[in-house]
């Protein structure tokens, strides 16, 4: 019965421990920081993904390439979107978190698309998968890409 005494300080504390969960919660920087190291990159071989999402619909997935315009525009993958790793970081907030929508990300050979892959688990993302081998695995296993033309048409 002797706690019951203290019980302005019981209420003290008790608010302190709620304002201080609440500031935790609003802080960005804090609030996706994981409790535990992240876990280990997902993979997927670029057949097994354009198998998925040749008869997908698009609204059910991002496929990202997160080279700079200039590279995305001498090759990138068909149904690939530019969206460099510049843009991902100044607005991952915006990116769907939903599971059922998988974002996947590409790029020349993989490193890079490791890089937004880490920036965005690091911020709770728990929906994206890596392209493995990036453009140059796509191109080399014969799957469909963009390039520009050789030789452009006259006007």
């Amino acid at each position: 019965m002797k706690f019951l005494k203290n019980w302005p300080v019981l209420i003290l504390i008790l608010i302190s421990f709620a304002l201080g969960i609440f500031i935790t919660l609003s802080v960005d920087s804090l609030r996706y920081t994981p409790a535990v190291s992240p876990s280990s990159i997902v993979d997927i071989e670029p057949k097994d993904l354009y198998a998925i999402i040749k008869n997908e619909d698009p609204d059910n997935y991002l496929f990202y390439d997160v080279r700079t315009k200039s590279e995305y525009d001498l090759l990138h993958a068909e149904l690939s979107s530019n969206v460099p790793i510049t843009d991902i970081f100044d607005t991952w907030s915006d990116l769907p978190r939903d599971k059922e929508k998988k974002i996947y990300l590409i790029c020349k050979g993989g490193r890079l698309a490791g890089v937004a892959y880490r920036l965005l688990q690091l911020h709770g993302f728990r929906n994206i998968v890596r392209v493995t081998g990036g453009v140059q695995q796509w191109s080399a296993d014969g799957l469909p890409t963009v390039s520009p033309s050789l030789f452009p048409e006259k006007q």
